[in-house]
């Protein structure tokens, strides 16, 4: 009701024109009480016969200001009509004096009366002078009533407006009380934090500040309070919900009580994150500007330099203060013609951007190649404002391509063409030669025994001999003719144009010729023969593939025929190459298809006669070629690798065997078990040997490990390593095929051998032979002053057996005795236990 009250009005009238109800049911009453205040100069009154018209008249006149109501009427009376009068809210502020007969009782309708919300009481017959001193007092009442309720309006009002200008401030603000605690947001705080407002209150604003930023805000409001400063101005980062960062300026300002005591703190809250995120956008273009590893160039539309970065100035040698006003073409190499130019910029206008490769010209003049990228800059009006153009000196990127170039094409080792290159120069040889009707030959070259100067000098000196073989026979080619590295210790020489295949000889026997001079190496001196095998077009094959697989075939034949030679390819290479090719996939497949098998021929000790011990040596039971010897495949076997697990296998079995034959009563017999030399070269040997003798639960002083001497003496120091290992497991070990290499006897007392096995080529002729006695009597001699056991192979005849006997040899083996057979039937022979009481 007092949104629409009209204060105003109600000031400029007098208490006799303020409207006045009365009701009561009798007409007489009202007619009485009408004339009585016109009669006294009150000038709106307005009359209700009932509590019904009575509140229908205040719903159509909201400035009426007293109701006169008689107590005593049917239906709805006073006490009633009063209460729905004073406890509404559209008209408890009008005063309701109550009237009534006297034939109520007085202290019961008093107190309905003011119960009801009167506040007043008068009794008929009425008093004029009574009844106008409580009209005076009432219409008093009504106005303070009134004024108050305009007070309160005016309150609400100004709280409203308050309250919109502080939720919808376009920054956040919020009551904050002594002890930092929020007690009022808004919604713009709200929205920046992105809180509710309910989640926000009672809570510290240092809660929201990052970091170190909560204490500054402690320490400034210190401040603040101590009187220090008017008010508290800072820039705060504050904690989105989310965990994002909030870049504000808050204003910290306090309300003071009287008492010089802040009674709350306000606080300004005003988002500049985008204005942060701005300005740390141009700090950041402004640093990639100055910092980028490319160049940077900005023009106007004309062309002409406006800015250019730090690295600009370190490629070109052009400072700011130079370049600026210039036109780019001063970087102009002079290596592009017009029409590139007219080129690019066509592309620049069409698109808004050119890149590609460029040519540029250093301030000292040095032409360097650079990745260029031009864009146009547009306004807001879609016209061109600048250019900027970001480039790289990729020198170096072009020396790494030539680099990789080289390298896809060259090998790194010696520089030579590598296989790629070789190809490509074959296929335009054959092109050539088909052009002219000329002949081309290819040799394929590989160095003899190689791998002995890697396994004495080191690869570090094998790499070194490889360089220089290189270069020995590129000094020595025609410039027309292609030397390449195909791998490891193998070259192909191409010779573009030959008019005989007699010319691809005499290149030949030159090469190997070239290679006796002996070739220095790191203070050493290395002799190196090479096997060459020599194919023609078209004679050999008229593609690449063929020429070259023919001249390796001819170069294996070379090998297995003596090498430091050469040989020209026959069809007949072929057919022994497919051979040798089907003998090594039938070897891959006798593994899993149990075609290997192990044969054993005793070891006697000569004083006794006894048999103390067994050789295993490896058959080969091939199902359509039949037994094969050992000659014929462990060469190959030790070529292609597969030596290493077809060892294994030997050592596994013959380690089952002889537990075999203990179980069933043989005694203890030593089984000897050959090692190959790529063997010796694994470093798990002993760990391998060490878990066979735990599967197959030999005790390790019944095995023993066998090796060559040249094996030995080609993998020293490796070998002498894994023997230790070997030894330190139990197992006995032995020197085998002693007197036919080359070692140096003062290695020998540092080997960790029991045993010297003499070969038999020492034994063959004895006693007959005075030489073959002469070493054999000495290597007896030798082995018993080293405290090593002596083992004799090949013995044949009795004479020999004598001979040994009269040295003391300790052991013997050979087909006097028994040839190697399988195990089933040299169980038989064990059972005889004395092989030689018959003899001698």
């Amino acid at each position: 009701m007092f949104d629409t009250f009209p204060f105003s009005i109600l000031e400029s009238l007098t208490d006799r024109q303020i409207p006045i109800l009365v009701v009561d049911d009798a007409q007489d009453n009202l007619d009485l009480m009408e004339a009585l205040l016109l009669s006294e100069g009150y000038e709106n009154i307005r009359l209700a016969s009932s509590g019904p018209e009575a509140l229908a008249t205040l719903a159509n006149h909201s400035n009426i200001g007293l109701v006169l109501l008689d107590l005593m009427m049917p239906g709805m009376d006073g006490h009633e009509v009063c209460r729905r009068i004073c406890q509404s809210e559209q008209w408890g502020h009008i005063p309701v004096i109550m009237v009534t007969g006297a034939a109520l009782r007085r202290r019961d309708a008093l107190n309905k009366s003011f119960s009801a919300g009167a506040i007043d009481f008068l009794t008929k017959p009425i008093s004029e002078v009574e009844l106008l001193a409580r009209i005076h007092s009432a219409l008093t009442l009504y106005r303070e009533r009134v004024m108050r309720q305009r007070k309160v309006c005016e309150v609400a009002e100004s709280e409203e407006k308050f309250r919109i200008i502080f939720d919808q401030a376009p920054v956040g603000i919020a009551h904050v009380d002594l002890n930092g605690r929020i007690l009022l947001v808004n919604r713009r705080l709200c929205s920046i934090l992105g809180y509710a407002d309910g989640d926000l209150l009672e809570r510290s604003f240092e809660d929201f500040c990052q970091g170190q930023h909560g204490a500054c805000l402690d320490e400034g409001v210190k401040d603040l309070i101590a009187g220090e400063v008017a008010y508290l101005a800072v820039e705060l980062a504050l904690v989105h919900k989310q965990g994002s960062t909030i870049w504000v300026h808050l204003t910290v300002s306090a309300l003071w009580e009287p008492s010089g005591i802040p009674r709350y703190f306000i606080y300004v809250v005003e988002d500049f994150s985008e204005r942060k995120r701005a300005e740390e956008n141009l700090r950041l273009a402004a640093t990639v500007f100055d910092c980028s590893a490319e160049a940077i160039v900005i023009t106007d539309p004309q062309a002409n330099i406006v800015k250019v970065n730090r690295t600009f100035t370190e490629i070109t040698g052009y400072a700011d203060e130079t370049a600026v006003g210039k036109n780019p073409r001063l970087l102009s190499s002079g290596i592009h013609d017009e029409t590139f130019y007219k080129s690019m910029w066509a592309t620049l206008t069409a698109f808004g951007q050119w890149q590609g490769e460029i040519s540029n010209r250093r301030k000292n003049g040095e032409i360097y190649p650079s990745r260029l990228t031009i864009s146009a800059v547009k306004d807001h009006k879609g016209e061109i404002c600048n250019y900027i153009g970001i480039s790289a000196d990729i020198t170096g990127r072009k020396v790494a391509e030539e680099r990789l170039s080289f390298l896809a094409n060259h090998d790194p080792l010696t520089g030579l063409p590598n296989r790629t290159l070789l190809g490509d120069r074959v296929q335009h040889a054959i092109a050539l030669a088909n052009r002219r009707g000329s002949e081309m030959a290819l040799l394929f070259l590989d160095l003899d025994r190689f791998k002995n100067v890697n396994d004495t000098l080191g690869h570090d000196m094998g790499d070194l001999l490889l360089q220089r073989v290189g270069e020995r026979l590129s000094e020595h080619i025609r410039k027309s003719d292609t030397l390449a590295r195909w791998g490891g210790d193998e070259f192909v020489l191409l010779l573009e144009t030959i008019r005989r295949g007699e010319d691809a000889a005499i290149v030949a026997r030159r090469v190997l010729q070239l290679l006796t001079e002996p070739i220095e190496v790191a203070g050493y001196e290395i002799v190196v023969t090479a096997s060459i095998g020599i194919s023609l077009f078209p004679k050999d094959g008229e593609n690449s593939q063929t020429l070259l697989k023919n001249a390796d075939t001819a170069m294996y034949c070379v090998k297995e025929s003596g090498r430091n030679n050469f040989q020209f390819f026959t069809p007949e290479m072929n057919i022994l190459a497919q051979e040798r090719f089907q003998i090594e996939s039938d070897l891959r497949r006798a593994l899993t298809q149990k075609e290997l098998v192990l044969y054993y021929q005793p070891q006697l000790e000569i004083a006794t006669g006894k048999i103390v011990g067994v050789e295993a040596l490896l058959r080969w039971q091939h199902p359509g070629r039949g037994m094969i010897s050992p000659n014929q495949f462990i060469p190959l076997a030790e070529e292609t690798g597969l030596i290493v697990p077809i060892g294994e296998w030997v050592i596994r079995t013959a380690c089952e065997q002889n537990r075999q034959w203990q179980e069933a009563g043989f005694g203890k017999l030593r089984m000897a078990v050959n090692l190959s030399r790529l063997q010796l070269n694994d470093h798990h040997l002993a760990e391998t040997v060490s878990q066979i003798l735990r599967e197959t639960n030999l005790q390790p002083e019944l095995l023993e490990m066998e090796i060559t001497e040249t094996v030995m003496m080609q993998n020293l120091q490796i070998g002498i390593s894994i023997l230790q290992e070997l030894g330190a497991l139990g197992v006995h070990l032995a020197m085998d095929d002693f007197g036919t290499g080359y070692s140096s006897l003062c290695h020998l007392r540092n080997l960790p051998i029991g045993t010297i096995k003499i070969h038999q080529s020492l034994i063959r002729d004895l006693p007959a032979a005075t030489d073959d006695l002469a070493i054999a009597s000495a290597i007896i001699s030798l082995a018993h002053n080293l405290r090593l056991k002596v083992v004799a192979e090949g013995v044949e005849r009795e004479e020999q057996l004598a001979f040994l006997r009269h040295q003391a040899c300790d052991k013997a083996q050979g087909f006097l005795f028994c040839k190697p057979m399988p195990a089933a039937e040299l169980e038989k022979v064990l059972t005889q236990g004395n092989l030689v009481r018959n003899l001698g």
